[in-house]
């Protein structure tokens, strides 16, 4: 964690204070292999291709870009978390966080604050406990487009700790047996993190990463961070 810490405050000195010949931000190695990764993935296949356009024409929209489709190429088990994992993040951060309209904020609510960042890790927390990290973080990088603006930033930190959190749940439940229908003790375990990574003072290592404090029941005075 020191490591990512240190490579995210490294990031935070060239976009401030950029050096010469110094123009492209350094993510931690993991991160940064996905997102190699994901910036070399071709094109869909034919099958995969005609499921995103059904798809995409039931909901009315794009349901998931080609990248985060690609990742469901590698590793199919993906498309039966995705769904659950993004819902899952809305409940429990607007469940944690709901929307408080007497806090004054310069943000909109669940954008780029400590929702937004709840979301991310609940949801990377979720695939890699159902899928293991490595599809997570694919995924998790396809969905952030492997762009570096100060948002991705955010979201590429706060996930990162959703995949350490997820993969060390997915390895007590498998060394263990954790259990039959092992996602109560999961969500009453994430629930928990939440709430003790927001009383962790100002720039420690475990603490998520916040652009802005937005107007909700856990706007923190340590917030902005980033």
């Amino acid at each position: 964690m020191t490591r990512l810490r240190k490579s995210f405050l490294a990031i935070m000195l060239l976009l401030f204070f950029p050096q010469t010949g110094k123009s492209d931000p350094v993510l931690d190695e993991e991160t940064s292999a996905c997102v190699e990764e994901v910036n070399q993935m071709g094109h869909l296949n034919f099958f995969t291709w005609s499921a995103k356009q059904i798809l995409d024409a039931l909901a009315g929209s794009e349901f998931l870009k080609e990248k985060e489709w690609k990742t469901v190429e590698l590793n199919p088990r993906l498309a039966l978390y995705i769904k659950e994992a993004a819902d899952l993040g809305l409940e429990i951060s607007e469940g944690l966080c709901p929307f408080d309209p007497t806090i004054m904020s310069n943000t909109s609510h669940a954008v780029d604050d400590e929702v937004d960042a709840i979301r991310h890790f609940v949801m990377s927390s979720y695939l890699a406990w159902k899928v293991g990290p490595q599809p997570a973080r694919r995924f998790m990088a396809a969905h952030e487009d492997s762009l570096f603006e100060n948002d991705n930033m955010m979201d590429y930190y706060n996930n990162n700790l959703g995949f350490e959190f997820g993969a060390g749940f997915r390895r007590r439940q498998e060394s263990q047996s954790l259990l039959v229908n092992p996602l109560p003790t999961f969500l009453t375990e994430i629930r928990s993190e939440i709430r003790r990574k927001f009383e962790l003072p100002r720039g420690d290592d475990l603490d998520f990463i916040v652009l802005k404090s937005g107007p909700s029941t856990c706007a923190r005075r340590k917030y902005p961070n980033f």
